[in-house]
Formats: structure tokens, C-alpha cells, sequence
């Protein structure tokens, strides 16, 4: 799923628990990160994306000004 994750237009990195946990991830990541309530997989997106961007076929979303 990781692999897959990357390949998406918009995706910059992505990082696993095991990652995180080792020190594989920058500071920013881990220090968001707790055990037990964060999912398998820690998605970082490129400047300017929108997670709803990377799944939506109809590209309709707002972004409430930001």
C-alpha cells in the first residue's frame, strides 16, 4: 500500500509506524505521531495538495480559503 501511496500525483512521502518509531521520519512527523490512535500509514502531501485531491474523481472540494 505504501509503494501504491507514493505513485499518487500530490503524494511527497510516506511513512510507516515502524519508521517513525525507529527515527526513519523527520522531526515533523514523529512528533504528530501516537502510538495506538495513528493509523499504518503516515501520508505527507506536496505543498498546495488537499488529501480529498488524491481519491476524488470529481475534483469539486472546497477549501474554505486557504
Amino acid at each position: 500500500m505504501k509503494h501504491a501511496l507514493i505513485e499518487k500525483n500530490g503524494v511527497q512521502a510516506v511513512y510507516t509506524n515502524q519508521e517513525i518509531t525507529s527515527g526513519k521520519a523527520p522531526i515533523e512527523v514523529a512528533r504528530d505521531y501516537y502510538p495506538g490512535r495513528c493509523g499504518d500509514l503516515w501520508v505527507v502531501l506536496k505543498p498546495k495538495y488537499i488529501f480529498s485531491d488524491l481519491f476524488r474523481r470529481n475534483h469539486a472540494r472546497a477549501t474554505h480559503g486557504r
